[in-house]
This record gives structure tokens, C-alpha cells and sequence, in this order.
């Protein structure tokens, strides 16, 4: 797949990462050794969250000296979907889910959404593909609705394929 500098996919070019790691703590590193200059390296693996994550610091130096630190992390994409999905469903509920599909470029979108078929859900009164126009720096929405059938632990993705950038989300449900 080729993507772009954020590692962002572009539209046509095969595969679209599907982005499905969102914790709630990114990272809680309790104890972190430095080298005798004083300096240490930790590499953090970011979570798929489009948000500005809060780093917090605090270090002891051998002679008892005390330190802390405040600073942002920001994970931005130019163009990405999101869902709005519910955490739990009970079989045969039905549900309205909004997607929301934000294109911070310059140019207009014209955006291909796409529902991944599953068997424990099917869609009520939707299709399975939508094309909905975003101006440019705006964002726009679409509704899904679906009823589920099954019980268990699932997942619900959609594909948000853009004039230029694609971006997938893949939201866990029990």
C-alpha cells in the first residue's frame, strides 16, 4: 500500500489500513532508567486515535532533585472516518449509527463509504455503499442503520474511500 507522510492511505493505491487500536491509556511506564548521561529512550507506539494525547513526566535524580513535565502528543490524519457505535447491543436490537467522515484538505471529496458485510448483523433500509460529498476543511455524515442477529464479541468496519485519501475504522461491540 502506498501511503502518504502521516501513513495515511491514498485512494486506489490497494489495501486501506484499517485503524482498530484505541485505548484508553496509551502508555504507563512507571520506571524508566537513563544511561550515566542522564538520557534514556523509550519509543511509544501510538494508538489509532485521531486526538492530542497528554504526555506527563516526573524524574528523581540520584541527588534527590525533582522534575516534571506536561507536554501534547497530536495524532491527526488530513481525511478520516469515525463511528459512532455502541459498546454492547442485545440480539435483534436496532440501532442508527452515524459515521462521520472529516476532510481537512484543501479540496472537495467525493466519498465511497462502504459497510464490511458480517453475519451477525444485517442492514435495515441502507446499502452497503454510500457516496456522500465533503467540501473542503468540513466534514460530513452518513447513517447506518443495522439490526443485530447474533450474540458475541464482534467488530463493525467501514471504508471511507476519498478522491484522494482512503481511511478505514474498526469499532468492537459485544
Amino acid at each position: 500500500m502506498i501511503s502518504d507522510a502521516q501513513g495515511q492511505g491514498l485512494a486506489g493505491s490497494g489495501p486501506i489500513r484499517v485503524r482498530r487500536f484505541f485505548p484508553e491509556t496509551l502508555l504507563w511506564q512507571p520506571q524508566l532508567i537513563t544511561d550515566s548521561n542522564g538520557k534514556a529512550k523509550l519509543e511509544i507506539p501510538l494508538a489509532d486515535s485521531i486526538t492530542t494525547w497528554r504526555l506527563s513526566g516526573s524524574a528523581v535524580s540520584k541527588n534527590g532533585s525533582l522534575g516534571s513535565t506536561t507536554q501534547g502528543i497530536r495524532v491527526f490524519q488530513e481525511f478520516f472516518a469515525d463511528i459512532d457505535f455502541p459498546v454492547a447491543l442485545t440480539q435483534n436490537d436496532e440501532v442508527e449509527v452515524p459515521i462521520a467522515v472529516f476532510n481537512y484538505l484543501d479540496t472537495p471529496q467525493s466519498v465511497k463509504l462502504r459497510i464490511e458485510q458480517a453475519d451477525w448483523f444485517e442492514l435495515i433500509d441502507t446499502d452497503a455503499e454510500q457516496i456522500i460529498e465533503i467540501g473542503p476543511k468540513t466534514a460530513s455524515s452518513a447513517t447506518l442503520r443495522l439490526r443485530a442477529l447474533r450474540p458475541g464479541n464482534r467488530k463493525l468496519t467501514v471504508f471511507a474511500e476519498g478522491s484522494g485519501l482512503a481511511d478505514a475504522v474498526e469499532r468492537p461491540v459485544r
